[in-house]
């Protein structure tokens, strides 16, 4: 096994789904750094994760990034927020 940390994006990360693969990443420190996360509209939550995770990119549903720079303040500072289909295609590329 290799002894560098695995950079994951976790599409969908506020639904079951998303939350269980964060879970498995607390639950094997050191194996897994989170690089990127995106929801559709559950920007609170998705802003916890961003603040626990620091991800250095995100994309939610159209119309929602605003409420979550506002939900991050000046914590988003570097992290590239991005919105929409062409959003979640460049997160998921």
């Amino acid at each position: 096994m290799s002894d560098s940390i695995q950079g994951l994006i976790i599409l969908g990360s506020t639904g079951s789904i998303g939350k269980s693969t964060l879970s498995v990443i607390d639950n094997n420190p050191g194996l897994f750094r989170v690089d990127g996360l995106s929801c559709y509209s559950n920007v609170e939550v998705l802003a916890d994760q961003i603040q626990k995770y620091a991800p250095s990119i995100v994309a939610t549903a159209k119309g929602h990034s605003d409420k979550l720079r506002e939900l991050l303040g000046e914590s988003h500072r570097g992290l590239q927020i991005l919105e929409g289909e062409k959003g979640f295609i460049e997160l998921a590329e």
